[in-house]
Order: structure tokens, then C-alpha cells, then sequence
């Protein structure tokens, strides 16, 4: 009973952490949308008609997006997103994960600091994201689910237990949607020596 509890929470939990950021992203579109379109009235009274706003409306919003994304290349911009991300977005559990999970998935980051590896068990090896080398020759690893990568588990392992794989983060997680489907390109043992 308390692993089907376990479960149903874990589930839902990472269910929730999924939405949330779509949900608020959907919220914000919506608001500029409104914004836009009412900043835009005037100039479409004059105009063709209410789908001919809608496409200025959203023409807007896209080169909106796009100049806050030519903006977000420059030097000053990066060091304000570093600082932001580093004193105060880094400090909400799972942040990091979420952020680079989202940016592997649009195709975004194919240099992520998640290092793909290998956690071996007794009798049986899991993909895991390798977090960070720990003192006593040992590292701390996330285990993601399957197939929602948003689940998972956080383990302290002896390194020699953990084997870096050589996969992106991306691969890695098309794997793990898949339900292991592709996982031929994991090109290490399996085996503890």
C-alpha cells in the first residue's frame, strides 16, 4: 500500500511540475496577447477586421519574443540572467533540472552541465543525470522516471558504480520518454568490475 501511495504522489507531484511552468507560460501569452490587442484597436478599426488583428496581434508578440531574445545574447543581459538564476531561481528545488529538462526537450541545449551516465546496480544499471563529485570517491546522481523524467530519485554512489555514458542530454532524455527505446547508444558496460 505505501508504494502505490508512493507512487500516486510522486506522480502527481511530477505531474504539477510539469504543468506548472506551461501553465504560467500560457498565462503570460495570454496577458500579452490581451495587452497587444487592445494597444492595437485603434490601428485595427481602420483596418481589415478582427482576423486581420488577431495576425498583428500575434506577429507583435513573436517579434516581441524575438527582440527580448536578440537582447538575452548580449554580455549585460547574460550577466543579469547568471545573477538571477545563481541568487535567486537556483535556491527553488528542481529549478536547474526543470530549466535544462525544458531547453533538451525544445532542442535548445545540447551543451547542458548535466552529465549523462550510468548508475550500477547488483543486478541491473539505470540512466541517471550525474549532479556532482562528492568527497570519499563518491557522487551524488539523479535517477529520472519513465517516462516523465520529472520524477525521480536522488542517490549518493561510489564511482565507481556511476560510468558516464557519452550521451547529450537530449538523447538521454528521448530515451527515457521512450521507455528505454534507443538505449543501443549507451556505449558502456553495464557490469560492475
Amino acid at each position: 500500500m505505501k508504494s502505490v501511495l508512493r507512487f500516486l504522489k510522486a506522480t502527481i507531484l511530477g505531474g504539477l511540475l510539469f504543468l506548472a511552468p506551461l501553465v504560467v507560460l500560457i498565462i503570460v501569452f495570454e496577458k500579452a496577447y490581451h495587452l497587444l490587442h487592445r494597444i492595437t484597436a485603434p490601428l485595427a478599426a481602420n483596418l481589415a477586421g478582427v482576423e486581420f488583428h488577431n495576425l498583428v496581434v500575434i506577429f507583435l508578440l513573436v517579434f516581441i519574443c524575438f527582440i527580448f531574445g536578440l537582447i538575452s545574447l548580449t554580455g549585460p543581459a547574460k550577466r543579469l540572467i547568471a545573477g538571477l538564476e545563481d541568487k535567486l531561481l537556483s535556491n527553488i528545488p528542481g529549478y536547474t533540472f526543470i530549466k535544462e529538462t525544458g531547453a533538451g526537450m525544445m532542442g535548445l541545449s545540447e551543451s547542458s552541465t548535466q552529465k549523462v551516465a550510468v548508475a550500477l546496480f547488483d543486478d541491473n544499471a539505470q540512466l541517471c543525470f550525474l549532479i556532482e563529485e562528492m568527497e570519499n570517491d563518491q557522487r551524488m546522481v539523479y535517477i529520472p522516471g519513465a517516462p516523465s523524467p520529472w520524477t525521480g530519485g536522488i542517490y549518493i554512489m561510489q564511482s565507481d558504480r556511476v560510468k558516464l555514458t557519452g550521451l547529450s542530454y537530449g538523447e538521454a532524455l528521448t530515451i527515457i520518454k521512450q521507455l528505454g527505446k534507443g538505449a543501443s547508444k549507451i556505449k558502456v558496460s553495464c557490469k560492475l568490475s
